[in-house]
C-alpha cells in the first residue's frame, strides 16, 4: 500500500460552498520513485531509436527495474508489482504517474 494517504477537502468547505469531491494525496516511497525515473528514461530512449545511431543499450535499464522491483516493502501496491514482474512497464510508469499526481 502506499503510505500516508491524506484526504484533502477543497477550500469550498470553508465558505459553506458545496464542496467537491475529497481528492487522496498519496505519497511514493522513494524506490518507488527511482523505478518511475527507470520508467521514463526507459520511455525516452525508446523514443530515440527510431532516430539515433547507435541505438541506445536498454540493458542496464532492465537491469534497474528489476533491481528495484525487488527492493519494493512488503504492502506495495499489488498492480505495481504485477506490471513489473510481467515487465509492463508502460502500464506500470502509467500507474504510478497516476499515483504521483494524487
Amino acid at each position: 500500500m502506499y503510505g500516508g494517504g491524506e484526504v484533502l477537502y477543497p477550500s469550498k468547505v470553508a465558505t459553506g460552498e458545496k464542496p467537491e469531491p475529497a481528492v487522496s494525496k498519496v505519497s511514493m516511497t522513494d524506490t518507488e520513485q527511482s523505478i518511475l525515473d527507470s520508467l521514463r528514461d526507459l520511455d525516452e530512449k525508446i523514443r530515440q531509436m527510431a532516430t539515433v545511431t547507435p541505438k541506445p543499450n536498454l540493458l542496464p535499464i532492465f537491469e534497474r527495474l528489476d533491481n528495484l522491483a525487488r527492493e519494493l516493502p512488503r504492502g506495495t501496491d499489488p498492480d505495481l508489482i504485477h506490471y513489473l514482474h510481467k515487465k509492463s512497464y508502460e502500464k506500470a510508469r502509467l500507474h504510478l504517474e497516476g499515483h504521483r499526481e494524487g
